[in-house]
């Protein structure tokens, strides 16, 4: 059975934001194509296509192109052999996604709602609309029951551009120093799949939320007690907290609590910045 409802070229005159919005690749950095709705929508045949929206947890049907076709197109199959997909949002949010993700999964680039409704899901845990325009990336997930069981975890909205990075050489000073424990490291990967959107170390990462170890780590002015709290739900500590709760699809609560323990870990690894730095 295929998850696409319906194969049908997209007509451009409907009303979308994306086209007003350019789509910028880069390749390390370096931008290598920006293209606009019209040019991506040549890139690959359109589809309608049906997904479980995580954010609200109901059925939608968006316009969207293939992501791994777009890709092939752009950066060449060399992508393919590659390490991550670093993706820039209208805020700032920076989601960094490994390239065997987009391999193993299916994914596309959606630019509206196959239908009169506008391009928006409205949160269940706050009720709020969100605008999901330019572009959103979105996943198979009425069938693949792993990107079913991560939630809300690799649907950034308001896409504005993909760079194709070696994670090592774009965020040099964000690895644990070697030496670092087992748990330093594991505590690493875990902040880069569910921090470094938002966070940044050293000056690297997103930007949406602060900056986490220069000139201070965080770990030396919050008692370690409240940032496992925070860390778990930050709602618990400061009532409307723009922060939501990081792990909320992660239903084992002792893996919850690892994963808490193993990103402070990873943080106090950190070396210390002089404060002159």
């Amino acid at each position: 059975m295929r998850f696409v409802a319906l194969l049908i070229p997209v007509m451009l005159s409907q009303a979308s934001v994306a086209a007003s919005h350019s789509l910028v690749f880069k390749n390390a950095g370096r931008v290598i194509q920006e293209i606009q709705l019209d040019q991506l929508t040549r890139l690959s045949h359109s589809e309608q296509v049906q997904v479980i929206n995580p954010v609200d947890d109901a059925e939608h049907t968006y316009l969207a192109v293939p992501t791994a076709t777009v890709f092939d197109t752009i950066f060449g199959t060399s992508w393919r052999r590659g390490d991550e997909i670093l993706m820039t949002c209208l805020d700032g949010y920076q989601p960094s996604i490994p390239v065997k993700r987009f391999l193993e999964h299916t994914s596309w680039i959606a630019f509206n709602a196959a239908d009169p409704n506008p391009f928006e899901v409205r949160s269940r845990s706050n009720g709020k609309s969100i605008q999901l325009g330019p572009y959103y990336l979105i996943w198979e997930n009425k069938q693949d029951t792993l990107i079913r069981s991560e939630g809300e975890e690799g649907w950034p909205y308001q896409l504005i551009g993909f760079d194709l990075i070696s994670f090592s050489d774009k965020f040099p000073k964000l690895a644990p120093p070697l030496g670092a424990s087992p748990h330093a490291k594991e505590g690493f990967l875990v902040f880069r799949k569910y921090c470094l959107k938002c966070h940044s170390i050293n000056g690297e990462g997103g930007n949406v939320g602060p900056e986490l170890h220069a000139p201070v780590n965080v770990t030396e002015y919050f008692n370690e007690k409240w940032l496992k709290i925070w860390l778990k739900d930050p709602s618990l500590i400061r009532r409307n907290s723009k922060m939501p709760a990081p792990f909320l699809a992660v239903k084992d609560p002792k893996k919850v609590d690892r994963m808490i323990q193993q990103i402070i870990t990873y943080l106090k690894s950190i070396p210390k910045l002089r404060l002159s730095q």
